[in-house]
């Protein structure tokens, strides 16, 4: 019997998506392709999908020191807010995981032919490159591979086409969440070459 288990007892099914995040936390952040280069952050730092992971707060306080570096002290940022921000970020994942499980696992799919009746086919897709190429995957981010090429992919048992409407999504949370003024430029959409088609997107 795990620890989990000895704790809790038996786990309840609506629990299922959320085990990872309570018991074996990996805290996940976007961020965009111009703080990349301009801070130089290491490779390492970044898992395939472009997000900056936080192993440990070492790394959460390098990343604070660079952001922190030609900042006044009161536009420092401080290491527990770029965590939190991470940790509010997996929260919504797993909390669309949650919507998965009970109303099943094409929530995204059908979210994708609303989309498209709404702004187009074309439309929905050049929005979803723009998001890629502001805030890349790493093969993306190295060149190694098109964001066309990425976006056809599929990643386990998702279509890439679907991971990165999520994450389109939770890029407009993270930037109205006043929390996150501080963070602004590690998630600024103004990367972003059409504002007014991602704001459509959102609004829909």
């Amino acid at each position: 019997m795990s620890d989990r288990t000895q704790i809790l007892g038996t786990e309840p099914s609506f629990m299922a998506p959320f085990s990872t995040l309570l018991f074996e936390p990996v805290w996940e952040l976007h961020v965009s392709r111009v703080v990349r280069e301009r801070y130089q952050l290491d490779e390492a730092l970044f898992a395939s999908d472009g997000r900056l992971v936080f192993g440990n707060y070492n790394a959460v306080r390098l990343l604070a020191h660079k952001l922190n570096e030609g900042r006044s002290p009161g536009k420092h940022i401080n290491p527990g807010q770029i965590n939190a921000a991470g940790v509010l970020e997996e929260v919504f994942h797993f909390i669309f995981r949650a919507y998965e499980a009970k109303h099943g696992t094409k929530v995204f799919e059908k979210a994708r032919e609303w989309l498209e009746r709404r702004l187009g086919a074309d439309g929905v897709q050049q929005l979803l490159l723009d998001f890629i190429h502001g805030f890349p995957p790493t093969e993306v981010f190295k060149g190694n591979e098109s964001a066309l090429s990425y976006l056809k992919g599929n990643r386990e048992s998702r279509s890439l086409f679907s991971v990165t409407t999520e994450e389109a999504l939770l890029l407009s949370l993270s930037e109205l969440n006043p929390a996150n003024h501080k963070l602004k430029e590690l998630f600024d959409i103004r990367v972003l070459r059409d504002h007014s088609l991602y704001r459509k997107f959102i609004t829909e």
